[in-house]
């Protein structure tokens, strides 16, 4: 049993100091695990201190796991404590391989680009004028203003005539979807192929057959053969092509979902974030009947900031509200009411202008460098919103490539990565969303290195 010995200082309480050298001698090692520590009375008077300094150090210790007490055989140091050294060293490898990963994913957004100092205006109006937002609920549906400032700015902005009742607010798209999915009573759905794979595995754990439907030039492709009572769509930027959907191909969609009562699912994909043209008419404008419009603000603003919504259809509203009005809201209010005064003085809309700014700026970037490699990359869908999706002209071996990318932390994607089956292409989706600007040119050269030293 080691001898505990400690020089008290007069400005801190004593069991405090008690209790934190043995826990810092425990974490070092100098204390090992399962080794017997000093009774309280001998450790009191060994240091010359009260018992109960002794006792209300050792309850501390043992509150927090550091030492546990045995009927009859006194107190000893627990199994269960790791080394903090090992923690720390553990927890600094790992903040250093972040800090070292290329980010060309389609996921992730630059977090220079946040708004703080508006943010933080909006944060200090709802302090200032409704402290109760920080403890109050919310009804099911969310906070009406938010739900107001939203409709709004849709119809401002993208000619959407929308109720601020038929908006429903939770943390995000997959959560608003399973709740939506036992009204709609969903068998099977179509789904874009290439697409976005992670919402057909919430179809899928909720017993929907999942169909991929190919696309053209004018988006997904659909017929009377489908055998499908709902239809996922991202029209205004189809995920991961950036094919803008036509007119044409949204009245088709409309008129076969009446004709065949399907609910078209219109994610509103990246929309915000349209380069030159002006924003495209979204299908619920077009005709709300049988249409749910879904959207995030994940995107937009932040991964962190959980807020996602979707409208809905008259007829379905009123099945939902009655279905789920006992529901607490997933979304804190505090979040809701900052969202909302943040729309609400113009903010949204600054920092969305703001950003496309700042990605048209890399686009054009990344786009001068492969160009001085036309034996090498022949470049796709220019109006894609936050990628670009470009040929690999010479031979390559995909698995190879693909490894490379990782063993060097390039976060990185092929095209067909998104097909439901194994179609195998030399199309590379290079995403501009998360890296910093002033990253790029290295890290599209770092691509290129790898690249050609597995050109066969």
């Amino acid at each position: 049993m080691r001898q505990i010995t400690i020089t008290f200082n007069k400005v801190d309480k004593l069991y405090l100091q008690l209790y934190e050298y043995i826990k810092d001698e425990i974490l070092k090692q100098n204390i090992k695990q399962g080794e017997k520590i000093p009774s309280k009375r001998v450790l009191a008077a060994n240091l010359n201190i009260s018992l109960n300094t002794v006792i209300t150090a050792y309850e501390l210790l043992i509150d927090e796991g550091y030492i546990i007490s045995k009927e009859k055989q006194g107190y000893f140091v627990s199994n269960n404590v790791f080394s903090k050294q090992d923690l720390n060293v553990k927890y600094n490898k790992e903040i250093k391989k972040e800090k070292e990963k290329i980010d060309f994913s389609t996921k992730n957004i630059d977090v220079t680009t946040f708004p703080f100092n508006n943010w933080k205006k909006s944060i200090k109006n709802v302090l200032l004028n409704d402290e109760t937002a920080l403890i109050n609920k919310t009804v099911h549906n969310g906070d009406f203003e938010l739900r107001y400032e939203i409709s709004k700015h849709l119809y401002e902005n993208r000619g959407m005539n929308v109720d601020p009742n038929q908006i429903f607010l939770g943390s995000s798209i997959e959560y608003l979807l399973e709740l939506l999915i036992p009204i709609l009573e969903i068998k099977n759905i179509g789904v874009e192929n290439p697409g976005y794979k992670k919402m057909s595995l919430i179809f899928n754990n909720n017993n929907i057959n999942v169909k991929p439907l190919y696309l053209d030039n004018e988006g997904i492709i659909i017929s009377n053969n489908d055998n499908i009572d709902a239809l996922y769509v991202t029209p205004s930027n189809q995920f991961p092509t950036g094919i803008k959907m036509s007119l044409a191909r949204k009245n088709e969609l409309i008129n076969f979902s009446i004709k065949n009562n399907v609910y078209i699912i219109e994610d509103d994909f990246d929309s915000e974030f349209r380069i030159q043209n002006k924003p495209l008419q979204s299908i619920y404008s077009l005709s709300n009947r049988n249409v749910v419009f879904v959207s995030s603000f994940t995107r937009t603003i932040s991964p962190a900031l959980r807020i996602s919504y979707m409208i809905l259809p008259l007829n379905v509203s009123a099945i939902y509200n009655k279905r789920y009005i006992s529901y607490s809201n997933t979304i804190p209010t505090f979040e809701q009411k900052v969202l909302a005064d943040f729309i609400k003085n113009g903010f949204y809309i600054r920092h969305i202008n703001k950003i496309k700014t700042i990605y048209r700026k890399k686009r054009e970037l990344i786009i001068s460098i492969l160009e001085k490699y036309p034996y090498l990359f022949k470049i796709y869908y220019k109006n894609n919103y936050l990628s670009l999706i470009v040929d690999i002209i010479p031979k390559i071996n995909f698995s190879e490539i693909k490894n490379e990318f990782i063993n060097n932390r390039i976060d990185i994607a092929f095209l067909s990565d998104y097909y439901f089956n194994k179609e195998s292409n030399n199309h590379l989706i290079i995403g501009y969303s998360g890296i910093n600007i002033n990253n790029i040119e290295e890290s599209i050269k770092k691509v290129i290195e790898i690249i050609k030293g597995h050109i066969s």
